[in-house]
This record gives structure tokens, sequence and C-alpha cells, in this order.
């Protein structure tokens, strides 16, 4: 499985979409492919991949509510 990353080159401002599969090791740095400048660690976009779909799932569930017991009812003031 690969995660894609699009990320914007600070040295020379090129913008592209970058292939990166699961297994690449965490130290294998990621380069611009216009100018070479090291962009970022293989391990700090998996981490950001993490944290966006964490971010998601909890937004997207956060308004979701079931019981413990099963029973539908009202919903507990949180």
């Amino acid at each position: 499985m690969e995660n894609e990353a699009r990320l914007t080159c600070e040295r020379c401002g090129n913008t592209a979409t970058m292939s990166i599969a699961e297994d690449t090791p965490e130290h294998d740095v990621v380069a611009c492919p216009s100018c070479g400048a090291g962009l970022a660690t293989v391990g700090q976009l998996h981490a950001q991949f993490a944290q966006q779909a964490l971010g998601l799932g909890a937004t997207d569930l956060r308004d979701d509510h079931v019981p413990v017991d099963g029973e539908l009812g009202e919903r507990p003031n949180v």
C-alpha cells in the first residue's frame, strides 16, 4: 500500500505529489524532484498521515453516540 503526499519545496517552490510505500524506511529522506532539496523524512510523513487520519476519524465520529447498554435514548451532555 502506498500513501500520497503533496509537498511544496521551500527552496524552489515546486509542488509535487509523492507516492511513498508503507515499507519505506522511516529515516529515508523524500527529496524535491526538481532541485533535490530534502523535504521530509518518510517517518515525518507517516506521522503526518496518521495525524490526518486520526483527526478525520475524531471529527467524523465525535457526534455519533452508541450507548454501552445498546438502548437508544437521550444523549448525555458532554
